[in-house]
């Protein structure tokens, strides 16, 4: 179950901030780009049509700058900046987790944690990068 509140909403334009992308593409490049790359890429960047709906990866092996915040931009939207370690990126496919995602890491929870830390280091590197409101 989820549940979301909100206490305004109004038009973009009207002074609310939109996340624009991501603000630290770099870090991703370094951190997450190979790991992504490795576990994921297989079905999110084209291999499997039903993937790469619901997370398109297909520029994850771009590594123009373009491609690494198209990218990263993808992957950011998989992200809870708030609360990293519980973002969908790696609830999915994290070992032993009940939600229905057809990779597990082959159940190996060092690979898993290896791909997930790399991951982090990416997201701090967001985080710390993100403007202040």
């Amino acid at each position: 179950p989820i549940s979301v509140r909100f206490g305004v909403a109004e038009f973009a334009d009207q002074g609310v901030d939109v996340l624009e992308g991501c603000n630290a593409v770099d870090a991703f490049t370094a951190n997450a780009q190979q790991p992504l790359s490795q576990a994921c890429a297989g079905c999110h960047a084209g291999g499997v049509a039903g993937a790469t709906n619901a997370t398109d990866m297909t520029a994850i092996n771009d590594l123009s700058i373009e491609g690494q915040a198209a990218a990263c931009g993808q992957i950011l939207s998989r992200v809870n900046l708030l609360d990293p370690v519980n973002s969908s990126i790696f609830l999915a496919a994290e070992p032993g987790s009940a939600l229905g995602h057809p990779y597990k890491f082959n159940n190996d929870n060092a690979a898993f944690e290896a791909y997930r830390a790399s991951l982090i280091t990416w997201i701090t590197a967001e985080q710390a990068a993100a403007p202040q409101q």
